[in-house]
């Protein structure tokens, strides 16, 4: 089961209560109206630290956790890393005035950490998901709010078995997070992945996505 967070997809755009906590919420609401009592979950990207958070809160329900390329901190909290707050608050800047278009220098750069190596098309191709997805302004502030994020108290507190995978070359999500992010977690088996430049996994035949 998927389902599209608070101003995004499908969901209602005119959200006024955007906050992490009411990203717990909505989760916490969709699992109830599924009727699901015990299930994996599976997380990705900031969808990480809502899914730590809620198998915190709720250990009865989550029986094992799946973490892909997450962070139990955003970019605001990394106070050891004082370039990924800098490198932050530009994007947010570029988000805002940037998010859907085209011939903007915002496309570039995100596309560039999130599908390094792509071509012209991919480019495109993202600028059509954005305008889909949601507005600038709802982009921006949910960024805000993820890179705003620390679930480090929370990550101590789960007791169902966890597996982090996480690439070496993320580009948005240093690897060194993802190992704090594992070292808080009891029972966690961490693995790193591999993952080829573009060049090479297109030479090879795999899928142009990471």
């Amino acid at each position: 089961m998927r389902y599209d967070s608070r101003g995004c997809g499908l969901s209602d755009r005119d959200a006024d209560d955007l906050s992490f906590e009411t990203w717990v919420r909505d989760f916490e609401c969709v699992i109830e109206a599924a009727g699901f009592r015990r299930f994996d979950l599976l997380a990705t990207c900031w969808g990480g630290p809502v899914a730590i958070e809620y198998a915190a809160r709720h250990p009865e329900r989550v029986r094992r956790l799946i973490l892909y390329g997450t962070y139990a901190r955003g970019r605001f909290q990394r106070s050891d890393r004082e370039k990924d707050a800098k490198k932050a608050q530009v994007l947010l800047d570029l988000t805002r005035l940037g998010w859907g278009r085209e011939n903007h220098a915002f496309l570039q750069v995100w596309a560039s950490q999130y599908q390094p190596g792509g071509t012209l098309e991919h480019l495109r191709s993202w600028c059509d998901q954005q305008s889909a997805a949601t507005s600038a302004d709802i982009a921006a502030r949910l960024l805000e709010i993820g890179w705003n994020t620390d679930v480090r108290e929370a990550a101590r507190k789960i007791r169902c078995p966890v597996l982090m995978l996480h690439a070496e070359r993320d580009a948005v999500v240093p690897i060194d997070e993802g190992r704090m992010q594992a070292s808080l977690i009891p029972d966690c088996r961490f693995v790193p992945l591999d993952r080829k430049p573009y060049a090479a996994r297109r030479r090879t035949g795999m899928g142009a996505l990471a």
